[in-house]
């Protein structure tokens, strides 16, 4: 019989924004909470990656849920650690983060840019940054000092 407990839990609030290592921290809390075994379940292949090399560091049994069409299978964890090396996994875990890396740039790269926000008090340009604000001043102060001069 499986009893289910809804509630939050303040030792799990995390400033981690990726997934993968919010699962972790869950897992890890799953063990110190005397779990005998923590079953993750996800499509995403990083989570996959990311249970070998931390499975040290969890005490319970941990089972990776894999399914295809209609066949349900649990991985073993710790058995594919044994078998492959926990130092594979370490190394896996760097490419994850490289390629995280790399994914956060090119969504950053593909936002659009902010909106122009800043006003010129002497015109009706705007500007997205200070910097450009005062850049674009000094244009307004040279046609003054020009116009004085005349």
């Amino acid at each position: 019989m499986v009893t289910t407990m809804v509630g939050r839990l303040t030792d799990l609030d995390s400033s981690q924004e990726e997934a993968g290592t919010r699962l972790m921290l869950h897992t890890a809390h799953a063990a110190r909470s005397k779990f005998v075994a923590v079953i993750n379940v996800s499509e995403d292949t990083a989570i996959l990656v990311m249970c070998f090399p931390f499975k040290n560091l969890i005490p319970s049994s941990m089972f990776i849920k894999c399914s295809f069409q209609t066949r349900v299978k649990y991985l073993d964890v710790l058995s594919i650690v044994e078998r492959i090396g926990a130092s594979t996994f370490k190394s896996l875990l760097g490419l994850h983060v490289l390629q995280q890396r790399r994914q956060d740039r090119k969504r950053r790269a593909s936002k659009s840019p902010t909106a122009a926000t800043i006003p010129c008090s002497h015109c009706t340009r705007t500007f997205r940054a200070r910097i450009g604000l005062t850049s674009h001043l000094r244009t307004h102060r040279d046609r003054l000092s020009q116009r004085q001069d005349d």
